[in-house]
């Protein structure tokens, strides 16, 4: 009997050994349930989170309305005031700083150093700041050679970008890539480039591509032929100078959103988008009053059917060679607010706009230009062109000035458009080119079978 008892006893101990064990198990379950990486908490806390990072970007996004919409609420000292008091409605009264950066604010938590980048559209992200540059460092993809990684890390396999173009040199191992990803936050020492990866067609993670500190944005996407997939609202360019040739030879570019780019400092924007396969550009956003240099910005952007530079500050260029040359497809361009004063060459500007039907220079001063030399050839869809405002006492070359554009009903020219002995005008009409000249009020009928004879009556009705 007694024995018997030892034996129960023994099967009930065993029995609450294996109990707690089970109940340990299920408790480590649970907590890791509850607290484990992706555990409950977690996902409540993310969940919360996200719940506050939508109303806190709703809430913001009315301010940015609002900052549009009404006249009296549209300084920048107004919307980093509201952006504060947004903030402050999370973090406290007095812990909010809010500075511009570009187009974009970066609102700053003082006590945690908590950062959020508010971006010109009104969308809200959360980063970290960094201040220290980096390296670059490149390595191929382990299951694809046609996919590159780049980190601000050595890390192994990784190559350090000597230079400030991927490819380039000692990265010509790099050549063929199709798909560039940026794995980590990267604050190059080097103005980073993309020039001539003829066959890239994606870069992926932009958003860790922090270019707060580069003044140089020269060819960064040149002859990027087959790209297509970039996103351009991360980059930051208040601190840059040089534009010239960003985007020349990109063809598979069809539609770019820049509103988000600081032009404020930017001095250089010669070729930036030559020979882009753009079709429609909104630039209304562009502060250009720094400019020096815009020629051949345009050329040879035979997609292009839309452009709008309303808000171009055009008052220190000197050459507007090519600006517009070879735009083959462009039907309308409203050039009312170019201010022309300081411009000496014109060369080719309007050449090869085959399909501009509607052109405004009305505002044109060219007092001081010199070369007007292909100016409008080939605007073979122009059928009136008002020049009333143009003056030609400075220019020396106006050869083949509207060679080829064989549709003019109306050319009206001012009495102050003279060509001097000096002026090169050979075949500055097509020959056998009947049109009505306005000159001043006065309608002349001229029917011409040579230049020479175009010359003469010019010369007569103006000098």
């Amino acid at each position: 009997m007694k024995e018997k008892q030892k034996k129960n006893k023994g099967i009930t101990l065993i029995a609450l050994v294996i109990t707690i064990i089970v109940l340990l198990i299920l408790a480590g379950v649970t907590i890791v349930t509850l607290t484990g990486d992706n555990g409950l908490l977690q996902k409540a806390g993310e969940a919360k989170n996200a719940s506050e990072q939508a109303s806190l970007e709703e809430e913001v996004q009315l301010a940015f309305i609002e900052s549009k919409t009404d006249r009296y609420f549209n300084s920048n000292s107004e919307i980093q005031d509201k952006l504060k008091s947004i903030f402050e409605k999370s973090y406290g009264q007095g812990k909010i700083d809010v500075v511009k950066s570009g187009k974009n604010y970066k609102v700053i938590v003082k006590d945690t150093n908590t950062r959020y980048r508010v971006r010109y559209n009104g969308k809200v992200e959360k980063y970290e700041e960094l201040d220290k540059v980096t390296s670059v460092y490149g390595k191929l993809d382990e299951n694809n050679n046609k996919v590159l990684h780049l980190k601000a890390t050595q890390d192994t396999g990784f190559v350090e970008l000597k230079k400030d173009w991927i490819f380039y040199d000692v990265n010509s191992s790099f050549s063929g890539i199709e798909k560039i990803i940026i794995d980590e936050d990267i604050v190059p020492k080097y103005n980073l480039r993309f020039m001539n990866s003829s066959e890239l067609i994606e870069i992926e993670n932009m958003e860790k591509l922090h270019t707060e500190k580069n003044t140089n944005f020269w060819a960064m996407f040149y002859q990027c032929k087959k790209l297509e997939i970039v996103d351009l609202s991360y980059l930051d360019t208040s601190n840059v100078t040089d534009m010239h040739l960003m985007f020349a030879g990109c063809q598979n570019f069809k539609n770019i959103d820049l509103t988000n780019f600081d032009t404020s400092n930017v001095k250089n924007m010669q070729g930036m988008f030559n020979g882009c396969g753009v079709e429609e550009l909104d630039l209304s956003s562009f502060n250009t009053e720094n400019v020096t240099q815009m020629h051949e910005m345009f050329w040879s952007c035979t997609n292009l059917t839309t452009l709008n530079v309303s808000s171009f500050n055009t008052s220190k260029l000197e050459n507007m060679s090519k600006m517009f040359q070879a735009c083959s497809n462009l039907k309308k361009l409203d050039l009312a607010n170019f201010n022309t004063t300081a411009c000496k060459d014109m060369c080719n500007m309007f050449s090869g706009c085959s399909s501009l039907s509607l052109l405004n220079v009305s505002s044109f001063n060219t007092s001081n230009v010199e070369n007007m030399k292909n100016m409008f050839s080939d605007c073979k869809s122009l059928v009136n062109l008002d020049l009333s405002g143009f003056d030609t006492n400075n220019v020396i070359n106006m050869s083949y000035m509207f060679q080829g554009s064989h549709s003019f009903k109306n050319l009206y020219l001012g009495r102050n458009f003279v060509i001097k002995d000096d002026c090169d005008m050979g075949v500055m009409f097509s020959p056998y080119w009947t049109f009505d000249y306005t000159i001043s009020g006065l309608k002349i009928k001229a029917i011409q079978s040579t230049a020479d004879k175009i010359r003469i009556i010019i010369q007569k009705h103006i000098r």
